[in-house]
């Protein structure tokens, strides 16, 4: 099984900036959310991102789809995301994923203590599909070549991808 490691991307231009402040009440609280948008071009056509790692998590409806099949143990809330001036909302799903403490000890740091190379223990990943790493200072997530390829077959293709080393 190969793995990759997915990010937002970066280089679509005119991408929404989500305008949240992260707090704990984000996972708990029952009411509706609505996250209001920016981008760079306020009065430019708008670009609704597929995966967006920050200021939180979250991920279109149709991505949802995809990434609900392969990992049960997923947590989501549902969300508006809309940009007031130009009108245009769309549904989003905050996300957290499983977390596996699954570095294999091959992995190598920077001395700030950033990963500076992924390296997957097979065995502790174990049959899980997609998730993020545990034991790092950023958001890694990982998924493998199944949910890849079922992303892009989706036309899920505005991600970063990056493949990683599994032993």
């Amino acid at each position: 099984m190969q793995y990759f490691r997915i990010r937002q991307d970066n280089r679509t231009e005119n991408a929404i900036l989500p305008q949240l402040n992260v707090t704990k009440e984000l996972w708990t609280s029952e009411q509706p959310l609505f996250i209001p948008v920016k981008a760079r071009n306020n009065s430019g056509q708008l670009h609704f991102l597929p995966f967006i790692e920050k200021p939180v998590a979250m991920v279109s409806d149709a991505a949802k789809k995809i990434f609900e099949v392969y990992q049960s143990k997923t947590l989501y809330r549902p969300c508006a995301v809309g940009h007031l001036e130009q009108g245009r909302t769309e549904v989003y799903w905050l996300i957290q994923p499983r977390i596996l403490p699954c570095l294999h000890e091959a992995a190598t740091y920077f001395p700030d203590g950033s990963l500076k190379e992924i390296v997957i223990d097979r065995q502790k990943a174990g049959f899980n599909k997609w998730f993020m790493l545990d034991q790092v200072r950023e958001a890694c997530w990982i998924v493998d070549t199944e949910v890849l390829e079922r992303l892009c077959r989706a036309g899920i293709t505005e991600i970063q991808i990056l493949p990683v080393r599994a032993l």
